[in-house]
């Protein structure tokens, strides 16, 4: 019944999205969802925890994309996804030539107050 609901209620296009009350029960239902979709012929790409770093399969940069933002699963941490921030002019839906746009972290000060006028 807990693997059922969890792949029921807590599906998001194509990603399982979920909360456990510990770490163990983490593991039991990863286990039960590896083994009962392997028997499947299905394969998980991987999983990501709070605490733990996601394997270089399913994160380049250690953050996972989780319903539409961005999950730092090392420290727990939610980031709203932001557009290109640019102080340019648009036109006919495109910025002008030469507009400078920034595309570091929003969260750095120091790269922010660099870029910012």
């Amino acid at each position: 019944p807990k693997l059922a609901d969890f792949l029921m209620e807590c599906r998001f296009v194509d990603d399982l999205n979920g909360s456990e009350a510990s770490m163990v029960a983490c593991d039991d239902l990863q286990r039960d969802a590896d083994e009962e979709l392997g028997s499947l012929g299905v394969e998980s790409k991987g999983w990501g925890k709070t605490g733990k770093c996601p394997a270089k399969e399913i994160s380049e940069d250690g953050t996972l994309g989780v319903a539409g933002m961005t999950w730092g699963p090392e420290i727990d941490s939610l980031e709203v996804k932001q557009s290109p921030l640019h102080f340019g002019s648009v036109s006919r839906g495109r910025l002008t030539a030469g507009t400078q746009i920034y595309d570091g972290k929003f969260g750095s000060y120091e790269e922010m107050n660099s870029f910012v006028p």
